[in-house]
């Protein structure tokens, strides 16, 4: 078993197996990232809490599902634009970008599986056509509160019954996966069809529009990019974009290049060379007023910009 207590975001992230995806921190963290990762031959149970509000856009990994149970404070979280609440669940499918936004430091269960596990996950269902359609499809909404203290106590068992590393096959770990494979079940069977989770306007062009405002802003992170080049490559005006940033990411397009842009700063300083400064890497970024630079990055990453530096090197 894992076990994460780490003051780095880009650390725990990257323990993050079976997602592949990037956090922009919303505020300075307060506190330690933490981790516990039991794996099951096939099945990963992740159990994290979050240091500080913060946006997670991350895809699954190919042929890997996942299902996202919030941990207290459920109100703080919002998965793909949709605000969760204390009776909440989010399925997430292989491929497609999924967006987690915390207003704060949250706490959550994660229940990674390979396609192998649903497969074994459909068979051992009773109605082999109603656990086929419970995991077709991406989907957020609530699911029934017996079923979710079921996965929750149960993921809480397992992690204190886990104490160290577990060979797939033997009987307690088999015991732990096929009963885990059951309580996600029995939450996927209680959650509203993906037809159903939205009520009110269309979204048919959402993701389409974020996919192509977000290529849009990586690929100008070295120069100013004006919220009107974005509308031109999305084709929504300003209003519609705006609209569509605050719901998916908690900010105005505006706003989130600001972060994406104080990101790939922060990685560039903390992997520079020791011939590198910090006015030099940002100007690479266009970016001039070092005191208004500097002053923003400490208020997100809690230290100045040399220090990130110089731990570098």
């Amino acid at each position: 078993m894992l076990r994460l207590v780490c003051s780095e975001f880009e650390e725990f992230e990257e323990a993050l197996a079976g997602v592949s995806g990037r956090y922009l921190l919303t505020a300075r963290p307060e506190r330690d990232w933490r981790l516990r990762a039991v794996e099951l031959d096939g099945v990963t149970l992740l159990c994290g809490q979050d240091a500080a509000g913060n946006l997670y856009q991350a895809s699954c990994d190919r042929d890997r599902y996942a299902l996202f149970v919030p941990l207290g404070c459920a109100e703080l979280l919002a998965v793909n634009g949709q605000q969760l609440h204390r009776t909440s669940a989010a399925w997430l499918t292989p491929g497609p970008e999924f967006h987690i936004r915390s207003a704060a430091s949250t706490r959550w269960l994660t229940v990674l599986m390979s396609a192998g596990a649903v497969d074994d996950m459909m068979e051992a269902s009773h109605d082999r056509m109603l656990a086929k359609a419970s995991t077709a499809g991406a989907r957020v909404g609530a699911a029934s509160p017996a079923s979710l203290a079921r996965i929750i106590e149960f993921a809480r068992c397992a992690v204190r019954t886990v104490s160290g590393p577990m060979t797939p096959g033997t009987v307690p770990a088999e015991a732990i996966r096929t009963h885990l494979l059951h309580c996600v079940l029995a939450v996927l069977d209680s959650m509203p069809s993906p037809e159903s989770t939205h009520r009110g306007r269309p979204r048919v062009l959402r993701p389409e529009v974020v996919d192509h405002a977000l290529d849009a802003i990586d690929q100008s992170l070295d120069q100013p990019l004006p919220v009107g080049r974005l509308c031109q490559v999305t084709g929504v005006s300003a209003r519609t974009l705006h609209s569509i940033f605050m719901e998916q990411f908690g900010m105005s397009p505006h706003q989130y290049i600001v972060s994406r842009r104080l990101h790939a700063i922060h990685s560039v300083l903390r992997h520079a060379g020791r011939e590198e400064t910090v006015s030099g890497i940002c100007s690479r970024f266009g970016v001039w007023d070092f005191g208004r630079f500097a002053q923003a990055y400490r208020h997100r990453f809690g230290r100045a910009p040399s220090e990130t530096l110089l731990r570098g090197h």
